[in-house]
């Protein structure tokens, strides 16, 4: 191939479009539990009520809900992915075997949020949110007119970590926020210091990104086995979760979030229609195992992650 700016052109065209079809086809999930936030400054603060209140009826002056003074500050992170082509490979006419590896970096862009909320999420027993605690805490303080008390998001145990989540209002349990969005650009200029050292092109996608912890009170962590009664525990824990005022926030649990290794377990709480208990009959009484309905099967959506 003779390499021309026209020829540059196409090559460049043909690597962004593998990679927007890696980026399209990605599947990602990480808005299940974070809300897409523009960023437009280095380090975004985030102050935040307990809960915006509801509608009540109007009687004498209005009563204004002021924004908390605790505020949590989320600092954009820099991301980048680049691939050098030999000049060579294009003028033997095999750019075309890197089509591949630029599909690949699509998919990678597209999921990297997911690893980003999924990393941070994993680790949030130990990483403090706006109020002081760790976003899963058994001790989440709640001013109320009697005094101060405190609220559990989190079911202790020894096992794997698994997850409820109510996903459904605007604002959710993390922000996912882009200062710049990601970025598919090229360095083939024959002038550049590094295409004349190294006799190669550069092909890569940048962004300026990060996460951070939002509203515990939409989220609650179980490190009990997973199991039907331990899953109505905790959904009864999140329903129950009150504002300072007393009235209840109206959380409902959307979502169970597990890691892979609790897949299976995950489907039969909330897949199957049918579940095992163990009853005693005969006489004299003797174990048996018999199928039931399962009463909460299709009350929260499932969602395997390997990011987590």
């Amino acid at each position: 191939m003779l390499i021309t700016p026209q020829s540059l052109s196409d090559i460049y065209t043909a690597y962004k479009t593998a990679y927007d079809v890696g980026f399209e086809g990605a599947p990602s999930t990480y808005k299940t539990l974070a809300m897409d936030v523009t960023s437009t400054t280095a380090t975004e603060k985030y102050p935040f009520m307990n809960a915006v209140p509801q509608l009540r009826e109007w009687l004498g002056d209005r009563i204004i809900n002021n924004l908390k003074a605790q505020a949590f500050a989320v600092e954009n992170k820099r991301f980048e992915s680049t691939i050098a082509v030999p000049v060579t490979k294009i003028e033997d006419d095999q750019y075309g075997i890197f089509g591949p590896m630029f599909t690949m970096m699509g998919q990678n862009s597209k999921q990297h949020p997911d690893k980003i909320v999924y990393d941070l999420w994993a680790k949030g027993k130990i990483t403090i949110c706006y109020d002081g605690k760790a976003f899963f805490s058994e001790t989440h303080p709640i001013e109320t007119e009697s005094g101060t008390v405190t609220v559990s998001n989190y079911q202790s145990g020894s096992g794997p970590s698994w997850y409820l989540v109510d996903s459904s209002r605007p604002i959710k349990p993390m922000v996912f926020q882009t200062r710049k969005p990601y970025l598919f650009r090229s360095v083939t200029n024959p002038q550049d210091y590094h295409v004349f050292m190294q006799d190669e092109y550069i092909y890569g996608v940048d962004a300026r990104v990060n996460a951070g912890f939002a509203l515990w009170q939409l989220a609650a962590c179980s490190e009990a086995e997973l199991t039907h009664d331990n899953y109505a525990a905790l959904r009864a824990q999140m329903i129950g979760i009150r504002k300072e005022n007393g009235d209840k926030m109206g959380v409902i649990p959307t979502h169970l979030v597990v890691p892979a290794e609790l897949e299976a377990k995950a489907r039969q709480v909330v897949k199957n229609e049918t579940r095992i208990i163990t009853i005693e009959t005969g006489n004299p009484p003797a174990p048996q195992s018999v199928a039931i309905s399962n009463e909460w099967a299709g009350t929260a959506e499932m969602i395997m992650t390997p990011w987590l």
